[in-house]
């Protein structure tokens, strides 16, 4: 068994190792090809239609769409996810350690903030459950 060949030192792959990683894609091109030929690719034509738009199998019956496009919302982890670490530790600086490497939008991590929703326990079974879901929370057992 070889080894995979490293990528080049510039960051581009080098031929062999772009071939290695494309050679599936060549056998479908050739696949796609050989259906199209036989005519198993080509969309059934209904009466109307083109090949390029065959008329759908049911007659449209809808003439506008609204489209709601609601950004935002509370996260799970603020709905359901209980951490009293983030309660003890609120306010404070963040401080992950040198080792560990912290993705974040600015330079400096921030400081730890706590749930902005409070979370109780419901049900038998003790699960946690946000102040904004009074409905969910008496059913959640």
């Amino acid at each position: 068994m070889s080894l995979p060949t490293p990528p080049h030192r510039s960051g581009f792959p080098d031929r062999r190792h772009f071939l290695r990683s494309v050679a599936g894609g060549f056998g479908v091109i050739g696949l796609a090809q050989t259906l199209a030929a036989d005519g198993m690719l080509t969309p059934a034509l209904t009466p109307g239609g083109t090949p390029g738009r065959p008329l759908p199998h049911h007659p449209p019956k809808v003439r506008r769409v609204i489209q709601l496009f609601m950004n935002g919302g509370a996260s799970q982890m603020d709905l359901f996810d209980y951490k009293p670490a983030l309660f003890k530790h609120a306010g404070e600086s963040f401080q992950p350690g040198a080792e560990q490497r912290v993705e974040a939008p600015t330079s400096e991590p921030g400081k730890v903030l706590k749930p902005p929703f409070a979370l109780s326990q419901h049900g038998q079974s003790g699960r946690w459950v946000s102040e904004l879901l009074p409905s969910l929370s008496r059913c959640v057992d």
